[in-house]
């Protein structure tokens, strides 16, 4: 499937760009262990759960190999096989009204083989699961 992805076909990183990807402790755990980093190297709490953060100077996921804060340059993702729940779903997302849609800020959005209806089941079960670890 990931041949198909057409994030990676394309050299694609807008949505890891000023990314606030909430993560579930499970997500955190599995990345720190396979970056050997501590978890909190590369999440912030907001709003009571974990979200990853971004690098300072490319304003880009901390996961996200960049040189640049543009958000239309190209940048690959060094935890791809490894990376949160949420972003293997993306660009299905819940927004702002609880409704569950494709993301508009994805340039390919209509080039995903996955689709709302084929996501949208997990994607409230991961929302609950993250709202659960809130503390």
């Amino acid at each position: 499937m990931e041949e198909q992805n057409p994030c990676l076909k394309n050299g694609c990183s807008v949505c890891c760009r000023n990314t606030q990807m909430p993560l579930t402790n499970e997500d955190a755990k599995r990345i720190s262990t396979i970056s050997g980093l501590n978890i909190n190297e590369f999440t912030v709490k907001n709003y009571g759960f974990l979200q990853l953060i971004n690098n300072p100077e490319t304003k880009a996921c901390v996961f996200l190999k960049t040189d640049s804060d543009k958000i239309s340059a190209p940048g690959i993702c060094s935890i791809h096989d490894f990376r949160p729940k949420g972003c293997q779903i993306y660009p299905v997302i819940i927004d702002e009204n609880e409704n569950i849609v494709t993301d508009e800020i994805c340039p390919h959005r209509n080039k995903f083989t996955h689709t709302i209806e084929k996501f949208s089941e997990l994607l409230l079960k991961l929302d609950k699961q993250i709202e659960a670890e809130k503390n």
